[in-house]
């Protein structure tokens, strides 16, 4: 069995992530018994919730002076890091969060406008080369943990390998336990309660949902692969979905078709408008493809969540 050292507060995706690694046959263990760990794992939320920036500092000191023999810091970070993401004008070229301007979105014009033509700019996958310019809390929260990564990988001496997750779901009830923020738990959790979800803008933001499954393949791949230089991945499903249509087929299989939506026509702030992964580097370093397509994996969140609520 090899021994994996899961670091991070007990947040519903850690939850079943250890779950699934355990099933592949990963032992846990915990930062002060890491002795016998082979590969260090920080979890995604570590800065974000019951964490003190104090604690996370310490949590790292710890890391850099740990005896143990770790192969590799394997780090889950987030998309939302990346903000606004990558934008296409076909006439001027390529542009890397360029920031919606608050008056268009008064008058609720959505989409990002070219800054020099004022044509409406297309959104792009966006590579992890792309600019990090984060217009959350909780992705301004992820650009402050990956600066203190950036801090310890330079007194490390094995590789330092990060996971950028695109809103990540999987299909049991804990998901819905996900705190305020996560669109898609919001929208499932609305249309049990009979509540009309509530859609930001009109409803056409477009979003890159992964599944937990190709979450834990990622991990499973990076843990395997003998990696010996630090490194970054995104790790999506490269489908792009609109908000809209998610809620649609949420009342689809939820049988909840019964149920309204109801399009907010305002900016909700810290949304952006498009985040869709550009996934090549992990499919050509570890072998990543997504197995669990947006269809699928909304029709067993449902299946199993409706069991649970009746």
């Amino acid at each position: 069995m090899a021994e994996l050292l899961f670091l991070g507060p007990n947040t519903p995706l850690n939850g079943y992530l250890q779950a699934q690694l355990r099933q592949l046959d990963y032992g846990l263990t915990g930062l002060d018994d890491g002795g016998a760990a082979l590969v260090g794992l920080v979890s995604p939320d570590f800065t974000l919730e019951n964490i003190s920036e104090t604690d996370s500092i310490d949590c790292f000191e710890r890391i850099a002076g740990l005896k143990a023999p770790i192969q590799k810091l394997l780090v889950l970070s987030s998309s939302s890091i990346y903000g606004e993401g990558a934008l296409m004008c076909g006439d001027c070229g390529r542009f890397e969060n360029h920031q919606r301007l608050p008056q268009h979105l008064e008058k609720r014009r959505w989409e990002a406008l070219c800054p020099i033509c004022q044509e409406m700019l297309m959104p792009l996958p966006i590579p992890e080369k792309c600019l990090a310019q984060p217009c959350s809390l909780m992705g301004k929260a992820y650009g402050d943990f990956e600066s203190m990564i950036d801090l310890l990988q330079e007194r490390l001496d094995y590789p330092v390998v990060r996971l950028r997750l695109f809103d990540p779901y999987w299909d049991t009830p804990t998901f819905l336990e996900q705190p305020n923020g996560h669109l898609l738990a919001e929208f499932t959790c609305a249309l049990l309660q009979g509540s009309a979800p509530q859609i930001p803008e009109e409803g056409y933001l477009t979003r890159d949902f992964v599944h937990g499954e190709d979450v834990v393949q990622a991990i499973h791949q990076v843990i395997q692969k003998p990696l010996s230089q630090h490194a970054i991945y995104n790790i999506g499903s490269s489908e792009a979905l609109t908000l809209h249509d998610a809620v649609a087929y949420l009342q689809e299989f939820l049988d909840k078709m019964d149920v309204p939506y109801q399009l907010l026509e305002t900016h909700r702030e810290g949304i952006v408008r498009h985040s869709i992964a550009d996934i090549q580097k992990a499919q050509t370093d570890l072998g990543y493809v997504p197995k669990v397509g947006i269809l699928e994996g909304l029709q067993r969140l449902a299946q199993r969540v409706s069991v649970v609520q009746t």
